[in-house]
């Protein structure tokens, strides 16, 4: 299918409140995190996560296509399920790029028989991510070497660095999103979840309320990694968190998306109504659930159980108010800057945290006034529109745009 125009537009503004956030939170002064500033910086960047979230969910019910029959069901499957898992090996290698890099370990040859492993397995279970699709065996072939050589490696890790392997392992947002697409596959192989968009609302709505009592039952007796992924729980003091981004509630967005975009399909000739109606509700909903209410606030500081669903409301409702600014305006300078660097949305974010908390960013880490930060956060953005534009290989095919999108008919 054409990439929708409005999709990589609010895409876009994702990266733009990610990159601003982590080089706000990397750069300013100490002394400065604190105040209106700060926390509107901190506001406009916790809807980035969000946004990808909800945004995965999206473009993957949109580009759906009915399975003409079970063997076809099955390669879809694959092919969805393998995508999922090339974003979340991603998000494992990004943690292994911070511990080479920004922890100086490539420089120290005695590492070469923890991360070499690494380097391996993750290219090997990329590739097989990639063939997944088309054939099992190959995928198979590369899935094998794949899991033994991220085995060894992650094995010598303790002992050469300690305190790393966690820090390798933690949940991130790529995990979040890799493993949320995984789990929207499965269901619409098993469920058929896309006929039944209404079912995938509810259920985005039933993991954010179920998420305090989840959390309550963690680790139990899962292992830490797998456990890390449900939803967080008490580690020892000075430990890393290892969920930053676990399903509960992170996966609500994606199943959220999922069924805003269905329902848009199933609107066919009325998209446009059915769009702007989605945004003007979000609004509304996001209205309604923000914290910013003393009552609602109350409530959230509280109980742990309402926090979860309150923030996952005001949040999708903010994302599909945003959406609907980008179906209305999809066109003009801003909504093709953003729509190059939605586009681009994985390998900016990949190379951007090089400059926030990387070794590339060390120089003013912590030392910038608030005109320093925006002056340099903006020659930051420019740079990162230069690399979407950029003739590299993608990790992500780029396609042609389309202002809306005619989905119904490709």
């Amino acid at each position: 299918m054409k990439r929708l125009g409005f999709v990589d537009w609010t895409r876009g503004l994702a990266v733009v409140a990610m990159v601003l956030w982590h080089s706000g939170d990397a750069w300013l002064r100490p002394a400065l995190k604190a105040g209106e500033g700060f926390y509107f910086l901190r506001f406009f960047g916790g809807l980035a996560a969000p946004s990808f979230l909800l945004l995965a969910g999206l473009a993957a019910a949109l580009s759906a296509k009915p399975a003409v029959d079970a063997h076809d069901a099955d390669r879809k499957l694959r092919a969805s399920a393998g995508r999922g898992l090339q974003v979340l090996v991603f998000g494992y290698a990004l943690r292994l790029q911070s511990w080479l890099i920004d922890a100086d370990a490539i420089r120290k040859l005695y590492t070469l028989r923890a991360w070499l492993p690494l380097v391996l397995g993750y290219t090997a279970l990329v590739l097989m991510a990639r063939a997944l699709a088309k054939s099992p065996r190959t995928a198979l072939m590369y899935a094998l070497p794949g899991v033994l050589l991220v085995t060894t490696g992650l094995l010598q890790v303790e002992g050469l660095a300690p305190g790393r392997l966690a820090r390798l392992m933690q949940v991130d947002v790529l995990q979040a999103i890799g493993a949320s697409l995984i789990v929207l596959a499965l269901a619409e192989r098993l469920l058929r979840a896309y006929n039944h968009p209404a079912w995938l609302l509810a259920a985005g709505a039933a993991i954010a309320m179920a998420t305090a009592p989840v959390w309550s039952l963690l680790p139990g007796s899962l292992p830490l990694p797998l456990a890390a992924y449900v939803g967080r729980f008490a580690v020892a003091q000075g430990a890393p968190n290892p969920a930053l981004f676990p399903l509960f509630p992170w996966l609500s967005y994606t199943l959220i998306g999922a069924a805003l975009g269905r329902a848009w399909h199933l609107s066919k000739e009325r998209v446009e109504l059915a769009v702007l109606t989605t945004a003007v509700l979000g609004a509304v909903l996001a209205a309604v659930t923000s914290e910013a209410h003393p009552a609602l606030q109350q409530l959230a500081n509280g109980s742990a159980a309402a926090l979860p669903p309150l923030r996952v409301a005001f949040r999708a409702g903010m994302v599909a108010s945003l959406l609907g600014l980008g179906f209305a305006y999809p066109r003009g300078l801003l909504a093709r800057l953003l729509g190059d660097v939605g586009q681009a949305s994985l390998r900016i974010y990949w190379v951007h945290m090089l400059f926030a908390y990387g070794v590339l960013g060390s120089p003013v880490r912590g030392r910038l006034g608030y005109p320093g930060w925006a002056a340099l956060a903006g020659v930051l953005l420019a740079a990162m529109w230069g690399l979407s534009r950029a003739r590299l290989p993608s990790l992500m095919r780029r396609r042609r745009a389309a202002p809306t999108g005619d989905w119904q008919n490709q």
